[in-house]
């Protein structure tokens, strides 16, 4: 087999949702290529379809200086505000999105969707890809949900028109639409959304690939948010299947062990609960390090676990430890922190540390203030209640 043949078959490899396999291929195209000064183009293809396969396998370090060497190649060639620049800074913002570094990914994103779109015809599905990254990454930030909205509106509408209703590259983007919706807390838009993507993934791709493990993972997130457990078991359980198939270090298989642990937790299934979170934050701890803000929520599952468990000084410990990464991190979030202050408050009481207890209230207070949960008790009352129909109207819809 040629190396053409090799990088085409690495490439089939990824979009089969065989990551694996891809990286093997891929790797040994890269290897052969290295050093062939004649073949620069093939080289920066071969390292991009291996990065994009790393970022998949959790091989983040790997997949991001694949991706910049590959980027160099194509500035030497093409020039700094060329397409192909353009579409490896789109596979660094996915990059930056596992990593949940939202506002690099979205500025990124954004650059690179400026020069496509410039340099790209009408309804090109080029400009889809940047469109979608710009909607999903701009999802994450606060204020941006129209704007994220019209990205993703945008990037359906161009893959309807070339691709049409069942390609799996509307399903994805029906999927990135519904997690739009959800953030923005419109959970009845967002099921629907969510149902419809899952169904095109599941007939394009087969029932077992990745992606639809994705769109199965961001259902059960939803599922959770309105207190439906059961469903959410049902769903997170399936999505755990799917993922499984992947490393345990995949950012979605971590998040998915995750989100199954929080339904096993609501459902008074405690053992399984204290399994998955281990698994989970074993693998983040390998991901992301013992003292980067992604381990937070892993730490606080783990906690929670053992609050239900009434194991109070292990409750405590991780809480605390959660709180030491959360308040060494430049992105702390006072909401979160709230949360977080509460579970070590009751940790505290149950052990009868009162003084720790009292201690801790100026710090929930501040917290809570922050987070805007001192407001006037008119906003909560409007807030609860928006909140309130959408998640009878979700349910009802069911």
């Amino acid at each position: 087999m040629s190396l053409d043949q090799q990088l085409d078959e690495g490439a089939a490899e990824f979009q089969r949702g065989e990551y694996q396999k891809a990286e093997q291929t891929l790797s040994g195209v890269v290897r052969e290529l290295k050093d062939n000064d004649k073949a620069k183009p093939e080289f920066a293809s071969a390292l991009e379809w291996l990065g994009r396969a790393q970022t998949w396998l959790g091989k983040l370090d790997e997949s991001e200086m694949n991706l910049k060497e590959s980027r160099q190649i194509r500035e030497l060639s093409d020039g700094a505000d060329s397409k192909a620049v353009a579409f490896v800074d789109l596979y660094l913002s996915d990059l930056n999105m596992l990593n949940e570094n939202f506002k690099p990914a979205h500025d990124l994103a954004q650059s690179s969707f400026a020069i496509i779109e410039k340099e790209s015809p009408a309804f090109d599905l080029s400009i889809a890809d940047a469109a979608e990254r710009v909607g999903l990454a701009g999802a994450h930030l606060d204020g941006k949900f129209e704007e994220s909205e019209a990205y993703l509106n945008k990037a359906l509408g161009i893959r309807r028109k070339k691709l049409g209703e069942d390609h799996p590259l509307v399903g994805k983007t029906l999927d990135e639409l519904s997690q739009c919706h959800a953030l923005a807390q419109n959970f009845t838009m967002a099921g629907a959304l969510g149902r419809k993507a899952l169904a095109i993934k599941e007939a394009a791709l087969g029932p077992d690939h990745p992606e639809v493990g994705v769109t199965l993972y961001n259902l059960s997130t939803q599922y959770v948010s309105t207190q439906m457990f059961q469903r959410a078991t049902k769903v997170a359980r399936r999505g755990a299947e799917v993922l499984s198939k992947l490393p345990d270090d995949n950012a979605v298989n971590i998040r998915m062990k995750e989100r199954l642990a929080a339904t096993c937790i609501a459902n008074g299934e405690l053992d399984e609960a204290l399994e998955l979170n281990k698994k989970a934050l074993a693998s983040a701890e390998r991901v992301w390090g013992t003292s980067d803000s992604n381990i937070v929520s892993n730490l606080i599952g783990l906690g929670s676990t053992y609050l239900h468990r009434k194991e109070f000084e292990n409750a405590e410990f991780y809480f605390k430890r959660s709180l030491s990464v959360l308040e060494g991190s430049t992105q702390l979030e006072a909401s979160q922190e709230y949360v977080l202050l509460q579970n070590l408050f009751w940790s505290y009481l149950f052990q009868l540390k009162v003084g720790d207890t009292l201690a801790l209230i100026p710090s929930t207070e501040r917290a809570r203030h922050i987070a805007n949960y001192g407001s006037t008790i008119d906003l909560v009352r409007a807030i609860i209640g928006h909140i309130g129909k959408q998640v009878k109207e979700y349910k009802d819809e069911r």
